[in-house]
């Protein structure tokens, strides 16, 4: 499915899924994170056939062009396309790893409920995507789009990682907010089948703190990619249903 591209200050943004004309049915917006396939989490647009559903993927991901915001631009950028697809559509929003950023500090008078899976707070202890990024820098020496993107929002270059701090986008969580982390630990860092979780255990503490905020962990063997594991996906599909069918108007006699 091709990209529609919106142009915003961040620069542009992909937008992939379906439209309803009626206004009166709600809008699932999923914002993808990074480093995805173009086509990543379109099968969501047919999870839910009566409501419009909209896959945004931010600059630099999913064959979008790349941009130098940093998450606060992302996030403002974000939002000046939402407001043009979606009006005053009833919405909820789902930010996925990378895309939480711009997820979680998300406003519009129309935002019911959101739903957060693999958010992460902090970035020193990411060691598993450190080593990830350092492999991308050296396949693709001089990117400076790459460069840029990995240092500005993660705090990585190919010799140093400095902390990139999200705690205080916790306290922008104003709408009920269903939390997914997957049930492997971060730390210590060690061998692993996959991707371990990337939401340590003071982020899960500062998102449960928020009274707006459900925490849910997903299966023990469940890394950062939940998707994969079928309990964890099982339970973000039923998440996603409900924060819908709470949002949805009755349909007119």
């Amino acid at each position: 499915m091709d990209h529609l591209l919106i142009e915003t200050s961040a620069g542009k943004i992909g937008f992939a899924g379906r439209f309803w004309t009626d206004r009166a049915r709600p809008c699932l917006l999923i914002v993808a994170g990074a480093f995805i396939d173009p086509g990543q989490h379109h099968e969501i647009i047919d999870w839910f056939p009566e409501a419009t559903v909209l896959v945004a993927n931010l600059p630099g991901m999913g064959g979008v062009p790349w941009s130098s915001a940093d998450a606060g631009q992302l996030a403002a950028g974000l939002g000046e396309a939402t407001r043009l697809l979606v009006g005053e559509a009833p919405l909820v929003v789902c930010g996925v790893s990378a895309g939480c950023l711009a997820a979680m500090p998300l406003k519009a008078a129309n935002l019911r409920r959101k739903v957060l899976v693999e958010p992460f707070l902090t970035t020193q202890d990411l060691w598993p995507f450190v080593a990830y990024a350092r492999t991308l820098l050296e396949l693709n020496p001089g990117h400076k789009g790459l460069r840029h993107y990995l240092w500005t929002l993660f705090g990585v270059s190919e010799t140093a990682v400095e902390t990139r701090d999200y705690r205080h986008l916790v306290a922008s969580l104003d709408v009920p907010t269903e939390v997914v982390v997957g049930g492997m630990p971060l730390l210590p860092e060690r061998e692993t089948p996959h991707f371990p979780s990337l939401a340590s255990p003071e982020d899960r503490a500062a998102l449960a703190a928020n009274p707006q905020v459900t925490l849910h962990e997903g299966s023990p063997g469940a890394g950062h990619d939940v998707w994969v594991d079928p309990q964890t996906n099982a339970l973000i599909r039923r998440l996603l249903a409900d924060a819908l069918e709470s949002v949805t108007e009755p349909a007119a006699p």
